[in-house]
């Protein structure tokens, strides 16, 4: 069974690397714009992807064995990358103008960003298996 990942082009990451595992077994590292072709065994049970601490939820490959290829899209979980691009727009305006609202708009962005890079690690990445 082949396996084939793409990344999306995120640019909070652009020049990460994350770790593919197959079975909790290092098969490969993703690199931005650099597709990742793995060729696996039948038995293989579990795909993971791992940057840094953030990781993601294990993807069940027995549901997908009748296929000959697998394609997967990996990205980040949009609400971290909604939340991020919130934060650092207010940022700059609070900076720029000096007008104390945007402290308050930036602080329950901060708070889910907070989240996923620290109890939400597990839910960081967003996988999409397409054909």
């Amino acid at each position: 069974m082949e396996l084939v990942i793409f990344r999306k082009p995120d640019w909070f990451d652009i020049a990460s690397k994350y770790t593919v595992s197959v079975d909790g077994k290092r098969k490969g590292i993703l690199s931005f714009s650099k597709p990742l072709k793995l060729n696996l065994e039948e038995d293989s049970q579990k795909l993971s992807f791992k940057f840094d601490w953030l990781t993601s939820n294990d993807i069940d490959l027995k549901s997908y064995l009748d296929r000959g290829k697998i394609n997967v899209r990996l990205g980040l979980n949009p609400m971290f990358s909604i939340s991020t691009t919130v934060c650092f727009v207010g940022l700059l305006l609070w900076y720029l103008t000096d007008f104390m609202w945007f402290k308050f708009v930036i602080f329950p962005p901060f708070i889910i960003v907070f989240y996923y890079l620290t109890l939400g690690r597990n839910n960081f990445f967003d996988v999409k298996i397409f054909e």
